[in-house]
């Protein structure tokens, strides 16, 4: 049995063993017993949540957002939104439960502490720009895509499973913020493409040195300060692992007053890194 609800706008759908197959909104298909509804450029899917979030608490952790359907299926919901919208600060805050959250294309940013402490392993986000700061600190979060953010903030992954960061992941970002990796133990490789900036304690490790950290790609640094704020030791790699490769334009070769930039002589002087000169 299939239902049509025409335009009708609903909340929440409560199905129990009434024996529907499909539930449509007009032409579309907004539900089918079979299947998840496929992400789209309007549709994104919340892992983990499906029968404790409804539609009202979701609205009150996004801005901007016009909900034209909701749906939990098998422990997940899955939900459109006809306009773009952002995740509040501290939405998902200790949402244990959560495992992912897979944007269509609607989110435009994430905001401060959004999934801080949460179990969000997975996330997508097609078209945020901004990662707010500490916006998945302490999480579980270990697979990325965000391939138009151009500013990763302060405390944004520090403490989490992330084990690489490559461009594929933030093939756009420009500015990595104060400690944005700190405390991430298990990362071995860090690349980014068209990172300018990187902040102080960016990937430091302090909870259990040494860090893994091992591979360093940034071929894009741009101005005297682009490591860590100054020409000195920022402590951007502070007890990474030793033995590492780095990869940066040659002008940091002579950038701390006609000698070797200060983070760079730390990797190289401390723990033995080769700096391989772009």
């Amino acid at each position: 049995m299939a239902i049509n609800l025409g335009s009708t706008s609903i909340s929440n759908a409560y199905l129990g063993s009434s024996g529907v197959t499909a539930i449509y909104l007009g032409t579309n298909q907004v539900w089918t017993s079979a299947a998840p509804i496929p992400i789209g450029p309007n549709t994104f899917k919340i892992g983990g949540l499906g029968g404790t979030l409804t539609s009202a608490s979701l609205a009150s952790k996004l801005t901007g957002e016009t909900l034209t359907y909701f749906v939990s299926q098998s422990g997940d919901i899955y939900v459109s939104s006809s306009t773009n919208y952002t995740i509040n600060s501290s939405a998902f805050l200790l949402s244990a439960s959560l495992t992912s959250y897979i944007d269509g294309g609607r989110c435009t940013s994430i905001n401060s502490n959004a999934f801080n402490f949460s179990g969000i392993v997975s996330a997508s986000f097609p078209n945020a720009t901004t990662i707010g700061s500490s916006a998945f600190k302490d999480s579980a979060i270990q697979y990325l895509d965000f391939p138009k953010v151009t500013n990763i903030s302060s405390d944004a992954f520090s403490g989490t499973a992330i084990t690489s960061v490559t461009e594929a992941n933030f093939p756009s970002a420009s500015t990595i913020g104060v400690n944005a990796f700190i405390d991430c133990a298990s990362l071995v490789s860090a690349s980014f493409l068209r990172a300018t900036t990187v902040g102080s304690y960016a990937f430091a490790q302090f909870a259990a040195p040494p860090g893994a950290l091992s591979y360093v790609y940034l071929p894009s640094l741009s101005g005297p300060n682009a490591l860590g704020g100054s020409t000195g030791d920022d402590s951007v790699f502070l007890d990474v692992a030793t033995g590492g490769q780095i990869y940066v334009p040659s002008y940091y070769s002579q950038s701390n007053a006609g000698g070797l930039d200060g983070d760079l002589s730390y990797l190289s002087s401390s723990l033995n890194w080769t700096i391989n000169w772009l």
